[in-house]
């Protein structure tokens, strides 16, 4: 029989064509290899190892290039003969039973009724993990079942045999590849930008329990580590991102496990390397999004990592493509969304009315930029809500420490004073805001806003947010007093110097017109604009 299927091979692969009548041999013998090789129950030997590598390999043969073959060996079991032969055979031929698997599904339009054959593929994998060719060969045939919604159940059941021949050849990027390849036509659930187009999934409830197992078995831990090791490789880069956000989306448990793997470190470390592909660009601003979202403590992580400035690059450097606006007000959308003040002035320092508003005008007529840059805005500009003033590093901001005793130690006259104190700061922030929205308002309707004027009104609103180290929306003596902004020209750094070391408390008394004991942000543009700006 070996030699017959030897021949059969060797001539196919010298003539690319198989003679009718061998044909009909091979199919004779089809059926006695089928009973021998399910009746086999121990320890067989080096030539019957032989034989059944060498079976797979016929039945792969007959199959190519004859659509009918593929359902007639179904049929006939041959796809049970396979799995025999790959139990049995001896390690050294179980790598050519698997590659005869692959060869066999990838050509198969019966694939998917051939999922028999899996459970057994991911054990051999599972028991050799430092095998890379079992492992590719074998990740080759779950790639071909990973769309199917009735092998995932196997697949995720055996899943850590993916995840252990990964961690056992993490040096492969090709091994690598494959598994990110796996993991992501599994948990992907839509199709995006300049990435190839893959299948959407309808079952929501599969995708989240695919995401869950994902996430268990050591998937989050493989794909950073990916990001790592292969930092400078373009396309295994996108992969891994591309997976990290899929694992992110609604699964709270996995974007705990992305933030304490340090895979936000890792992420951006990525996208400041990739500075100039929009793909992975796109992919590390929708792991913000996702990884964010609903979480205020990775919020105020991404802030302290500097991810504001870099989501702000990523929209400036690329700032005509839709793909990378769409994503980046997402991400500014999930940092600023839980009203943390901090936060929302992080952002705000860094420039970012100015770059959504820019992303409106280049992609105003795109309803999805459209339909999330204006909420951004609005959120950015208005802040009447009471917010938290916790900063990201956990350590109050100084005005939680001027407030003075709690609340239970003070007397009556003590809590309507510090109730009018609240509300003139309220009021003064109301009017921060107005201030912001009409400054934004003024840049959408002129269009061909100089450069120069643009930079000062930027500026102009980072030195209020500067000078206001509490975030009250007032300046206070002695807050004015310790000012101190680096990095300005001397010019531009004027009021600062005034308050340093000209000013006296009689001066700021005299500016504060309403007596409120702080600077609104009218006050300071008064004072500011003709000190900096004298022409």
């Amino acid at each position: 029989q070996r030699d017959v299927f030897e021949a059969a091979l060797e001539r196919g692969i010298r003539d690319k064509s198989v003679a009718a009548h061998e044909i009909t041999e091979l199919q004779r013998h089809l059926d006695a290899v089928k009973e021998n090789m399910q009746r086999l129950d121990h320890n067989v030997s080096t030539d019957t190892s032989q034989l059944l590598a060498w079976g797979s390999f016929a039945l792969t043969f007959l199959s190519q290039g004859k659509p009918y073959m593929h359902r007639r060996i179904l049929t006939c079991g041959g796809v049970e003969a396979m799995v025999v032969a790959l139990k049995k055979a001896h390690v050294h031929d179980k790598t050519a039973v698997i590659e005869a698997m692959r060869a066999m599904v990838d050509d198969s339009p019966v694939r998917f009724e051939m999922r028999a054959m899996l459970s057994q593929v991911l054990s051999a994998m599972h028991a050799l993990p430092e095998d890379v060719n079992v492992q590719k060969e074998g990740l080759g045939v779950v790639r071909a079942f990973a769309k199917d919604q009735q092998s995932h159940m196997i697949i995720l059941d055996q899943l850590e045999a993916v995840f252990t021949g990964l961690h056992h050849n993490a040096q492969d990027s090709g091994l690598q590849e494959l598994g990110l390849d796996v993991v992501l036509l599994m948990v992907d659930s839509e199709s995006g930008g300049n990435v190839a187009v893959r299948e959407t999934h309808s079952d929501t409830q599969s995708l989240s329990l695919a995401r869950q197992k994902v996430g268990q078995q050591g998937g989050i831990v493989a794909t950073i580590n990916v990001l790592k090791i292969f930092v400078g490789r373009l396309e295994i880069t996108r992969m891994a991102l591309h997976n990290l956000w899929n694992l992110a989306m609604n699964e709270p448990l996995n974007r705990k496990r992305i933030w304490k793997e340090r895979g936000l470190e890792v992420a951006l470390a990525s996208m400041r390397y990739h500075a100039n592909d929009i793909a992975i660009q796109a992919h590390g601003l929708r792991l913000m999004w996702k990884v964010a979202w609903n979480e205020p403590p990775i919020q105020s992580s991404i802030v302290e990592l500097g991810g504001v400035n870099l989501l702000l690059k990523a929209m400036r450097s690329h700032s005509t493509s839709t793909w990378i606006s769409t994503s980046g007000c997402w991400a500014l959308f999930s940092l600023v969304r839980s009203r943390n003040e901090f936060n929302r002035n992080a952002v705000l320092r860094a420039g970012a009315l100015l770059t959504v508003v820019n992303a409106i005008k280049l992609h105003g007529s795109t309803d999805g930029v459209m339909t999330l840059c204006t909420p951004v805005q609005q959120m950015l500009v208005l802040a009447n809500d009471p917010v938290s003033k916790s900063a990201p590093s956990g350590q109050p901001p100084p005005s939680q420490t001027r407030k003075g005793t709690s609340e239970s130690k003070r007397n009556a006259h003590s809590r309507t004073q510090q109730k009018e104190k609240e509300a003139k700061k309220e009021e003064s922030l109301k009017k921060t805001s107005e201030y912001l929205q009409h400054q934004i308002m003024l840049l959408s309707d002129q269009p061909d806003t100089s450069a120069e004027t643009a930079e000062f009104q930027e500026m102009e609103l980072k030195w209020f947010l500067k000078l206001d180290v509490d975030q009250s929306g007032g300046v206070t003596w002695p807050e004015a007093q310790h000012s101190n902004l680096f990095g300005l020209s001397n010019k531009k750094n004027a009021i600062f110097n005034w308050f340093r070391s000209t000013a006296a408390p009689v001066d700021f008394i005299t500016m504060d017109v309403d007596k409120n004991g702080f600077l609104t942000i009218d006050e300071f543009v008064m004072l500011s604009r003709p000190m900096c700006f004298p022409n």
